[in-house]
């Protein structure tokens, strides 16, 4: 059961969330490109502040100077179905509505790399020889090679691959064998085209050895949001299970020539609903389950980019209300 909301609060919540529908539903996009060059251009500024314009092209001010208590201070995004549903507040948290759909969140302290270039060179050679040796690389390859593409692709964008050197192990599992699949990627792409491709990553999580070793296997590190102003027409978009809303920004920015995300199940595999938590003396909601929300049917910027993946090339059916894993 959610939390109850005072009438004043509830009527001034849904307001807002019909405002950004109806926005929205006319064509205003959350995540425009002018949005994130202009943000892009400020954060290279290194001052104390930036300044975003909001659904309403109001810019909204935003500090980017770092407590003492936090370690960074990055662009923050809120995927539509998190602007479009009520959600419950902890109790003595003033309940707002904002027309933001990027702000700036301050995060924890970024831990120094546990292990020197040469343990994660190692480590990350044993785990390339696994996944090129597994079933899954192999039918990866099969279909990257015959699949069809309405244009070339030239470039590999990649979000959230997660840190080489961020846990206990310099072998991480699900970074290494995503870091090595993006090789094969790019170098199936080179045999079809006959060009080299060029690959980016864009992951909060990168250290300072992180960042040494991509260079290594011709990955490029990035900072948010130039990973999403590297996408143009003729890229391949690699998201599996990111923490942010990418593929709402890459519809609104720029339809890349193919994106490869994690399967998106129908409504029915999963449920969501609202907990009570104690915790000491706070009282807190949490979601349980995973983070998905309906889309519009007349959101065709997010349906029809699934016509695009490789994990599906088929037009997909469109019922009133299609749940879309953000």
């Amino acid at each position: 059961m959610p939390l109850a909301m005072g009438g004043a609060e509830l009527a001034r919540e849904t307001r807002g969330v019909e405002y950004i529908l109806k926005a929205y539903a006319s064509g205003v996009p959350l995540f425009p490109r002018s949005l994130l060059e202009d943000l892009d251009r400020q954060l290279a500024l290194n001052g104390d502040c930036v300044y975003i314009n909001n659904i309403d092209n109001i810019p909204q001010e935003h500090y980017i100077k770092v407590p003492s208590v936090c370690g960074n201070s990055r662009p923050a995004s809120d995927p539509h179905g998190s602007l479009t549903n009520l959600r419950p507040a902890s109790p003595g948290e003033e309940l707002h509505f904002e027309l933001n759909a990027i702000t700036i969140s301050y995060t924890k302290h970024i831990k120094p790399p546990k292990f020197a270039l040469s343990e994660v060179t190692s480590a990350f050679g044993q785990a390339r020889q696994a996944w090129q040796k597994s079933d899954a690389c192999r039918s990866l390859k099969q279909h990257l090679a015959t699949a069809t593409f309405s244009v070339s692709i030239n470039k590999i964008v990649c979000f959230g691959l997660g840190s080489l050197t961020g846990t206990d192990k310099p072998h991480p599992s699900r970074s290494n064998t995503q870091h090595a699949a993006v090789e094969t990627m790019a170098e199936v792409l080179k045999e079809r085209s006959g060009r080299s491709i060029h690959c980016y990553a864009q992951e909060p999580e990168y250290n300072a050895v992180d960042k040494e070793f991509l260079e290594t296997i011709k990955i490029t590190p990035v900072d948010d949001p130039k990973g999403f102003l590297e996408v143009d027409a003729n890229t391949l978009v690699i998201s599996v299970n990111p923490n942010v809303p990418v593929k709402q920004i890459i519809a609104d920015i720029q339809w890349p020539a193919a994106m490869l995300w994690n399967t998106v199940e129908p409504e029915e595999a999963e449920t969501r609903e609202w907990e009570k938590m104690e915790s000491g003396a706070w009282l807190s909601c949490i979601a349980r389950s995973h983070h998905r929300y309906p889309v519009p049917k007349d959101e065709a910027r997010i349906i029809d980019q699934a016509t695009n993946t490789l994990g599906d090339l088929h037009k997909p059916q469109v019922p009133p209300s299609i749940p879309v894993e953000l």
